[in-house]
Parts: structure tokens; C-alpha cells; sequence
């Protein structure tokens, strides 16, 4: 079970409501992703950060550092990295930033 879980790409869920991570969460379980959660920007700059995820769904009303703040953080970070991380925001664009 745990090395099926190393297999299936990481999604990184952002959004300060319970019931809309859960929701992304399942379907995208459901889907054959592993899926991390974070509720705030802080959170999901050092969760993106520390886990890599093959992508981002990220709220951009946050409380604190909202949801663009968090994504440019986490460009600023990791501005070597080398690799493109697609972060989807609730306008339903896809940014792509360089981490």
C-alpha cells in the first residue's frame, strides 16, 4: 500500500474551507492521485516546498498570504529548481512557475 502511495503523482490541495479540500481531495484520490492539503499560503509554501507535488490547486482568497503571494514565495524560494510546477488557481487558468 504505502509504495503504491510513492507511485501515484502528489497534488497539493490549498483553500481555508474544510469542505472544498475535501472535496478536491476525494475526487482526486479517486483519480489515482495522493493528495497533500494545506489552509493557508504560509502552510502550502513550506508543504510545496518540502514535498514537491506534481501540481497545485490553489485557492487565491486565503486568509493571511493569499494564494498569488504563496505561489510568487514559492517561485522566490526555489528560483533554481529547474522545473516547471503547475499551480491551477480558482479563476481556472493555469499558471506555470518556475521553481
Amino acid at each position: 500500500m504505502v509504495a503504491e502511495a510513492l507511485l501515484r503523482p502528489l497534488v497539493l490541495v490549498v483553500d481555508d474551507y474544510e469542505d472544498a479540500r475535501e472535496m478536491y481531495a476525494e475526487c482526486l484520490d479517486q483519480s489515482g492521485f495522493a493528495v497533500a492539503q494545506a489552509e493557508s499560503g504560509d502552510e502550502a509554501v513550506a508543504k510545496a516546498l518540502a514535498l514537491q507535488p506534481a501540481l497545485i490547486v490553489m485557492d487565491l482568497a486565503l486568509p493571511g498570504m493569499d494564494g498569488w503571494s504563496a505561489t510568487r514565495a514559492m517561485q522566490r524560494a526555489r528560483p533554481a529548481r529547474g522545473r516547471r510546477l503547475p499551480i491551477r488557481h480558482n479563476d481556472l487558468r493555469v499558471r506555470w512557475r518556475l521553481l
